[in-house]
């Protein structure tokens, strides 16, 4: 309530309630449908199934037990099962020695064990993909009013700025991986895990890079960006030597 009032006295395009809701919602589901890593676990990495899942033996520091997958987070491929999960979707523990005995464990982690144990390479999605489909999201919401294109830019605000930033450090780290990837690849070329997880860092880089540049070119955003940066900075100061002003008095 409080934010919304804020917007109306700020801005021109104001949304309700309902709608904002509806786009949190929205917004939720696309991140549990669109997960981070995918990995190919083989039968004997099943401890047992159940009429809604599998059950997968983990080990959580010096405690060994089972964690519960349910069926919305794999698909049966032939023998054996392709997982879908994120980085920091969080499951169950259940204790081997003590059943009264769980805690959390995430889903990297399960991942990165059962990775290990069958030598497959995890297939990752990058994060900065979130990013990217909260900018579309921003701009397709403002859309829907009548506004696009340049005008759009003006109204997207702080939010859309650090979302950019995220994705540009997102293809930054990449870089950097990609390069120490190479290197490791250069002094290690019958290696063909090492070459593998070359190929996967240059194409989630790729993926990443069309994804933005799209959205980019839309907004025309780096032709204004720049400026747009002095402009909130200059309304940030002033509304900071304003409240300083307010304090005196």
């Amino acid at each position: 309530m409080k934010r919304c009032e804020k917007n109306a006295q700020n801005h021109s395009i104001v949304f309700g309630k309902s709608e904002i809701y509806a786009e949190y919602q929205k917004q939720q589901n696309w991140y549990k449908q669109n997960t981070d890593i995918r990995l190919t676990i083989e039968p004997w990495q099943i401890e047992s199934e159940t009429p809604d899942g599998i059950r997968i033996f983990v080990e959580a520091g010096h405690r060994k037990g089972t964690v519960k997958i349910a069926t919305s987070h794999f698909d049966k491929n032939g023998e054996n099962i392709e997982l879908y999960l994120n980085n920091f979707s969080k499951f169950k523990f259940l204790d081997d020695k003590n059943q009264n005995y769980s805690s959390i464990i995430l889903g990297k982690e399960i991942i990165g064990q059962l990775s290990k144990e069958n030598d497959r390479l995890p297939k990752r999605k990058n994060y900065g993909l979130n990013y990217v489909h909260d900018l579309f999201e921003a701009q397709n919401l403002l859309s829907k009013h009548g506004i696009s294109g340049q005008e759009s830019f003006k109204h997207l605000g702080e939010e859309f700025i650090s979302n950019m930033e995220n994705v540009e450090l997102s293809l930054e780290r990449l870089d950097n991986k990609i390069i120490a990837q190479t290197e490791a690849v250069k002094f290690n070329q019958d290696n063909p895990k090492l070459l593998e997880q070359l190929k996967q860092l240059q194409q989630e880089r790729r993926t990443l890079e069309v994804a933005y540049k799209e959205i980019t070119d839309e907004l025309e955003i780096y032709d204004q960006l720049e400026n747009f940066q002095e402009h909130h900075q200059e309304m940030k100061e002033s509304q900071e030597q304003e409240n300083q002003t307010h304090a005196r008095r």
